[in-house]
């Protein structure tokens, strides 16, 4: 299941770990705990009151790009270059980054982040990443196949995070995420160590990010196996497993962090990176703090050691588990922020339809999206020589639309869950225990209604009165209408969970469309987006919503056909009080849709989710209602019989008629 949050965690968690770690990356041990005390470093070393990133975060940024780019030029041009294709154009834009100056004055640029300034900073780049990406344009770009050099270092594993986010499982297998992966880390890594544990990186962000309650230590293992799947004939695999196995049981001993790390290497090269990384990451699984410090205090590559620690932690816990000291300075914040935000939301403009996004357009078509121009005075719009926006208007309308984005995710998850999860785990729990549960319900309805009608009859015959089965027997089905109620609305969905499981499943294509043109009607016509929605488009978006649940395509694309892109106010002169307002309305609203989401898990039918989704619980959940099944029958006897013999005390038999207990 996506998480917004997970996905800003791992992204700021990775620059948080690198932004630590970049102070005392060429330091050895010794003098970084003499430098900073007996703990070693702890917080930022700032610079101009400023944490600063490394070549770590920076490449990590150009790879998401590349992600975002592939996509979008596949869904606007039809190209076929692919996601690899978009990450090494992306890399040769940070090369430039590296060796020209801002602004770029030749060339049309693949990515918008060469817009921002401070990424031509140069953060002590690797050799080997500057010339492996330098002869791309020679055509020579590196492939797991045809590598073109031998290198193991960790300048490939620490920039892959990203692609692990990107993929939600529906359009690839983790396995296939992986396998994108190592190829993004042999770009420029041509050593087997130099892109395997960066595909073991991937699945392991892959695991950790989209799933609910994610074990970190069952997420290791899954990604040896799976690079044990990815590349079979590996000379070095037992080389990784044995340095990741030693990870793990250090974790779990009682030995010192720097002790520990001594004995797993360095980080300079990618399977130490990657040791380090799942140690830390496992020993201190619920403290960002103390992993993030445990990570970067040695004399190795402390910068990415601690950024794939951040990246871990950071997709395991959320950005909301990072400490404030990791934030509040942290060199270009917002702009890492927002990737993130856009990796989670995905590109929902196509070449085909009539759908627009600008700002994603001028990101990842025209590349022309400057995150802080409005603060520096640069014009807005692909053509230059627009206003310059004040720089308040300017933080107001990107504070909503990032809210907008947050909430566009949170209905999102809220639509899935109701109207995808939870029918489908109750189509399942209907379909493998549902019949018997309503047996065992129905069961103990007629044992009730015996011992009731047993109550009855001897209430009357104490009072002397006399008995009318009939009367007793209309009284009794006034009294369990309730109970009747209950096992019709159980046959209502058990014939439900039928017609669902007997419906046409939509191909893997036409349910990826279906979501994505879901996701582009929510965001132009959902109430809680667009409060001032005419009632002709709510009746609208109503109708996308029973087309959504009821896996209707044909009826999405004609939903998806009237609609527009959302807008934000013009600046005017009620520019800024509407903005404002918008602000602190879709605040609220983020606080009650969580409120609900949570409500929604912690109800039926979500809360049967454990059950079916554990064959061992399914079959535990089956013994205990065989169990009550055969209990319910004994007692049905038993009452049985005493009916039977306080009817012949009175001298009639079971079917309806009058008793007169003077009889008796």
């Amino acid at each position: 299941m996506k998480s917004l949050d997970r996905y800003r965690g791992c992204l700021l968690g990775g620059a948080a770990g690198d932004a630590l770690g970049y102070t005392v990356e060429f330091l050895d041990a010794d003098s970084i705990f003499r430098r900073y005390g007996g703990e070693g470093i702890t917080e930022y070393s700032l610079v101009n009151g400023t944490a600063y990133i490394s070549d770590d975060t920076q490449m990590t940024l150009f790879t998401a790009n590349g992600l975002l780019l592939g996509t979008t030029r596949d869904r606007t041009r039809g190209t076929v270059g692919g996601f690899l294709d978009g990450i090494a154009l992306c890399c040769e834009e940070w090369l430039r980054t590296q060796t020209e100056t801002y602004p770029l004055r030749e060339g049309y640029p693949c990515s918008w982040l060469t817009n921002v300034p401070e990424l031509f900073a140069r953060r002590a780049p690797g050799n080997t990443c500057l010339s492996a990406i330098a002869s791309f344009r020679g055509g020579r770009r590196g492939t797991i196949g045809e590598p073109t050099n031998n290198s193991k270092g960790c300048g490939g594993i620490m920039r892959v995070a990203p692609i692990g986010l990107y993929f939600d499982g529906e359009r690839n297998t983790s396995d296939e995420v992986a396998r994108l992966g190592a190829e993004a880390a042999a770009l420029t890594h041509g050593h087997e160590l130099g892109y395997i544990p960066a595909a073991a990186l991937v699945h392991i962000v892959h695991t950790v990010s989209h799933s609910e309650d994610p074990l970190l230590v069952d997420a290791v293992w899954n990604a040896m196996s799976a690079v044990r799947r990815l590349f079979p004939g590996a000379e070095h695999l037992d080389e990784l497993e044995a340095l990741v196995r030693m990870a793990v049981e250090l974790s779990q001993s009682g030995l010192g962090d720097p002790d520990a790390i001594r004995m797993l290497g360095e980080g300079w090269v990618a399977e130490e990176t990657l040791a380090i990384a799942v140690y830390c990451a496992l020993k201190y699984e619920n403290d960002f703090d103390r992993a993030l410090i445990a990570a970067v205090n040695h004399g190795g590559d402390s910068d990415s050691t601690g950024s794939v620690t951040g990246n871990i932690l950071g997709a395991r816990l959320g950005a909301r588990a990072i400490p404030e000291k990791y934030l509040a300075r942290l060199e270009l914040r917002d702009v890492i922020s927002e990737i993130a935000d856009d990796l989670f939301i995905g590109c929902g403009i196509s070449g085909y339809g009539p759908y627009r996004d600008e700002p994603w357009a001028n990101k990842y078509v025209f590349m022309t999206y400057a995150p802080s121009a409005g603060e520096k005075g640069a014009s807005h719009g692909a053509g230059g020589g627009g206003i310059a926006l004040p720089p308040e208007y300017v933080r107001l309308r990107e504070d909503v639309e990032k809210l907008r984005a947050e909430l566009l995710a949170l209905l999102l998850e809220q639509d899935e869950l109701v109207h995808v999860v939870c029918r489908n785990i109750e189509m399942r729990y209907m379909l493998t225990l549902g019949g018997l549960e309503y047996k065992v319900y129905e069961l103990r309805c007629t044992v009730l209604r015996l011992r009731r009608k047993i109550e009855m009859i001897q209430a009357r015959r104490n009072r002397q009165e006399k008995i009318v089965l009939s009367e007793i027997e209309s009284a009794l089905d006034d009294e369990f209408d309730a109970y009747r109620r209950r096992l019709d609305e159980q046959i209502g969905r058990m014939n439900a969970a039928l017609e669902r499981s007997r419906g046409e499943l939509l191909s893997k294509e036409d349910a990826r469309e279906l979501k994505k043109l879901y996701r582009a009607i929510v965001k132009a016509l959902h109430p809680d987006l667009h409060p001032d929605a005419d009632p002709a488009q709510v009746r609208l978006f109503h109708n996308a919503v029973s087309a959504y649940e009821n896996g209707d395509l044909n009826g999405l694309r004609l939903i998806g056909e009237m609609v527009s892109a959302p807008a934000l106010p013009d600046r005017d002169e009620d520019g800024l009080v509407v903005l404002a307002k918008e602000k602190e309305r879709l605040m609220e609203l983020l606080g009650a849709v969580r409120e609900e989401i949570e409500g929604i898990k912690e109800e039926y039918p979500y809360i049967l989710k454990s059950i079916v989704e554990s064959p061992e619980r399914t079959a535990a959940k089956r013994a205990e209602l065989e169990r009550d099944a055969a209990r319910l029958r004994e007692t049905h006897v038993l009452y049985q019989n005493r009916l039977t013999g306080l009817l012949g005390l009175l001298g009639v038999d079971s079917e309806p008629g009058e008793m007169d207990p003077e009889k008796c």
